[in-house]
């Protein structure tokens, strides 16, 4: 339990790597991005581990890929990730975009 909120944080949030609970929020916050974008946006992280984690996320159900030609175009949180992201990081101050406007 955090000690300030009385809160848990949830187990499926603990899993996650630094690289991976940063692009779930940033998605919940701005909607779907292309990997480069996000990588951006992150800041500090190379083109393999963004995309390293997107795939990780993506087999956990909480990012998809929008593809065209086989190419990513943008990546989207589902249901499932919006869900991880409001129980382990959101306070009711946060503005997130509505959750229509972000997942597939």
């Amino acid at each position: 339990m955090d000690t300030d909120t009385g809160a848990a944080i949830p187990p499926d949030w603990r899993e996650l790597n630094r690289t991976q609970r940063d692009v779930l929020v940033l998605l919940a916050r701005i909607g779907p991005a292309a990997n480069r974008d996000l990588r951006e946006r992150i800041g500090t992280v190379d083109k393999a581990t963004v995309s390293r984690a997107l795939t990780e996320l993506d087999a956990k159900g909480y990012v998809h890929h929008e593809t065209a030609d086989g190419t990513p175009d943008a990546n989207t949180l589902t249901l499932d990730g919006l869900a991880l992201v409001k129980r382990a990081v959101v306070d009711p101050s946060d503005e997130l975009r509505d959750a229509e406007d972000l997942v597939v």
